[in-house]
């Protein structure tokens, strides 16, 4: 049955049980009294072994046990035996999430790459899925709860506030299963990575260290082998006559010329043959989404949600969903990790000054606009200056959000070569995008193991997710501890760190206003400011060293005289010149 069990205290006050037995629909459920709840009784679905069970918890209830009795109904086959089963009600947990915002950075971690813990577990319960194999790029390969959890204090010395999941649920899946993405079964932790309560000990480890979780669950596709698809009513999936492919491009979301049926193909087909698409519309998967959701977020004390590809789900129930998980659990937070191809599709998707589309609610949503001008930093073939100069206008389209500090920015991407290989690995070009990175506006994302400069793998659709080197036994080297980094890894480390811990310490990174300069000479400037601090960012996007003077940007100097350079630990004063080398970047703290 769905949930397995159930909290008193939710303002939300009707719980529906999803029961799969044999026959269900030849029997009545009666509930013995219990103080404060009230059973509504079962509803039979179209399918004779799946039933909805609906139960009222009202605010006085109390945590314990109902007991049910399933009696057969009269004048039945005498094979239908009355059976009892016991549902339990918890107790809430006191601690209520904190917001995750652009005072964050986020640490995303891919789980079945990471750190392999437990070695007994890496072939455990599988079915569709193929077997441990560190040779194949899309085989698991052995990363579990138990290696993240020996390496918390590492992810705790970067600097990061928040870890960032993939999908810890069961995915008896034949493609791409150590992903996680495509859920065979919603309240149970994979196997292969270890269970609920391994998990419920690593969420209370970091939050005890002071560091925020949360974790990717997808509302939109379920796994074909899922108990749900197995056992399916009618209308709980979006089912056609033939294969249909969504448009990835989310073009339709947002185009005012659109056709109609091509945004019901977008929203309704399925992503591939073996990920069936759930149809929101029907209130009972609405329903148990919605469940789903908050008996993760009690469960597991999470901070929020990543929801994949809303641009590929129903708005109106995402719309509900946000409103919920916010009126269930204040300051939680819900983003997304949507690949979209132009940033009007972009900001469309969440909180934004775009006529038409006011309603959507989503406040964070991955930049991809400004990735791309990131990605173009770091490629040593393509002319700085230009480059810089895109990122300017990429951040001039800021217009079109309300929030746009609430952007998730990053420079490497799971389906993408990681970022120090797109620079070919000029570090010149590597330094530059990270100090963008950290000192821009948004919530910045670093992708595991980019902090030591983690290579590309070589073989392979999906090249960044490499394995952390020291997360399995016999690894060659151990790249978790300094000792195990060469001289260049080590660099990269302290460079993020330094840049990670300037960016803590300095709340007007996070949220002071935003000023920048377009690019003369080929300087890009921009300033991060309040009324108490002010950082100047100056990036270099020349070939040979320059000299600059600070008079263009006097308005933004007023009540200033000195800087210290947080990077190279230098300080000097604004009526003087200042040298900056070929491709460097500096930043100034501002006194």
């Amino acid at each position: 049955m769905a949930p397995s069990h159930w909290y008193v205290g939710f303002k939300d006050t009707l719980l529906e049980i999803i029961i799969n037995a044999e026959n269900i629909d030849l029997y009545d459920l009666v509930m013995d009294p219990y103080d404060g709840v009230m059973c509504y009784g079962k509803i039979n679905s179209g399918n004779r072994h799946i039933a909805y069970l609906q139960v009222v918890i009202l605010p006085h209830a109390k945590p314990g046990s109902l007991h049910f009795t399933a009696k057969p109904i009269s004048r039945r086959p005498r094979y239908v035996k009355q059976f009892s089963f016991n549902y339990e009600l918890l107790p809430r947990t006191p601690w209520k999430p904190t917001p995750i915002d652009s005072r964050d950075v986020l640490y995303r971690v891919i789980l079945d790459r990471f750190a392999n813990g437990d070695e007994g577990n890496d072939n455990a319960a599988s079915h569709n899925r193929t077997q441990i194999n560190r040779a194949d790029a899309l085989s698991p390969h052995g990363g579990d709860l138990k290696g993240l959890f020996s390496h918390i204090d590492y992810i705790k010395s970067i600097g990061v506030s928040t870890v960032w999941f993939n999908p810890i649920q069961l995915n008896d899946h034949s493609e791409n299963n150590h992903l996680g993405y495509n859920i065979s079964n919603h309240y149970k932790t994979d196997p292969r990575l270890g269970t609920n309560e391994y998990f419920l000990k690593i969420t209370s480890e970091l939050r005890k260290k002071g560091l925020k979780t949360i974790m990717d669950i997808n509302p939109n596709d379920f796994s074909s082998s899922h108990w749900l698809y197995q056992n399916f009513d009618t209308s709980w999936f979006n089912n056609w006559d033939t294969f249909l492919h969504p448009d990835f491009t989310s073009y339709s979301i947002n185009d005012p010329y659109y056709s109609p049926w091509e945004r019901v193909r977008t929203q309704r087909s399925w992503i591939n043959s073996t990920s069936p698409d759930v149809n929101q519309d029907n209130p009972h998967m609405a329903r148990y989404l919605d469940q789903m959701y908050m008996w993760w977020m009690e469960y597991a004390g999470l901070n929020g949600y990543c929801i994949n590809r809303v641009s590929l789900i129903n708005q109106d129930y995402l719309n509900h969903l946000i409103a919920l998980l916010q009126r269930e659990f204040p300051n939680s937070c819900v983003i997304t990790d949507t690949k979209t191809g132009s940033v009007a599709a972009q900001a469309s998707m969440v909180r934004n000054n775009i006529l038409g589309f006011q309603n959507n609610n989503l406040a964070s949503i991955p930049d991809y606009h400004l990735y791309r001008a990131f990605r173009n930093i770091l490629n040593p073939e393509s002319n700085l200056d230009a480059a810089l100069s895109s990122f300017y206008t990429a951040l001039s389209d800021d217009i079109l959000y309300i929030n746009p500090e609430l952007n998730l920015t990053f420079i490497d991407n799971s389906l993408e070569k990681r970022a120090f290989d797109q620079a070919q690995q000029n570090l010149n070009r590597w330094k530059m995008t990270c100090a963008l990175l950290f000192t821009m506006r948004g919530i910045p994302v670093l992708y595991y193991g980019s902090e030591i400069l983690l290579p590309s793998a070589t073989q392979g659709p999906l090249p960044a997710q490499t394995d952390f080197p020291g997360g399995w036994k016999y690894d060659a080297s151990n790249k978790f501890n300094p000792a195990g980094r060469n001289a260049q890894e080590q660099m990269a480390w302290e460079y993020i760190n330094r840049l990670i811990t300037f960016r803590t310490n300095n709340p007007v990174l996070a949220n002071g206003k935003l000023m920048q300069y377009p690019v003369e000479k080929g300087i890009y400037v921009y300033f991060r400011y309040d009324d108490k601090s002010s950082v100047m960012v100056i990036a270099n996007a020349n070939n040979h060293a320059v000299s600059m003077d600070f008079k263009r940007f006097s308005e933004r100097l007023n009540g200033y005289n000195s800087y210290s350079d947080i990077i190279n630990k230098g300080t000097g004063f604004l009526n003087e010149s200042i040298s900056l080398d070929p491709g460097q970047t500096l930043i100034l703290k501002l006194y």
